[in-house]
């Protein structure tokens, strides 16, 4: 996906962008106008949608794979990394995708 995102767009927006990466304000997506804010909100809502498939699937799976309880935990802290992540290369003003979950968030058509 292209990143050209203008500097002052990064500089003025930085807090709203890590901001996107704290639960549910990936909707700032559509209620921003800054391509840097929908760059990170779109990362963030990826992982918020790999969460919730994660609850389902262990709403359905929980009895029926041993050690679901230990796989779920490490997905969940990968998913709690990657929001980390996020949240700092928004503070830093960086224009780069989250490991893993970047290039499904890039080429996300909203």
């Amino acid at each position: 996906m292209k990143r050209n995102i203008d500097a002052q767009d990064i500089e003025k927006n930085k807090l709203l962008a890590a901001l996107s990466y704290l639960w549910i304000l990936f909707v700032l997506y559509w209620l921003v106008d800054s391509q840097f804010v929908k760059f990170h909100a779109r990362h963030s809502l990826v992982i918020f949608v790999f969460e919730i498939a994660l609850l389902i699937l262990g709403i359905l799976a929980h009895d029926l794979i041993p050690m679901w309880g230990l796989i779920s935990f490490v997905l969940r802290l990968l998913f709690l990394a990657a929001r980390v992540i996020g949240f700092i290369y928004a503070l830093q003003g960086k224009v780069e995708p989250v490991p893993v979950v970047g290039n499904i968030a890039d080429s996300f058509k909203l």
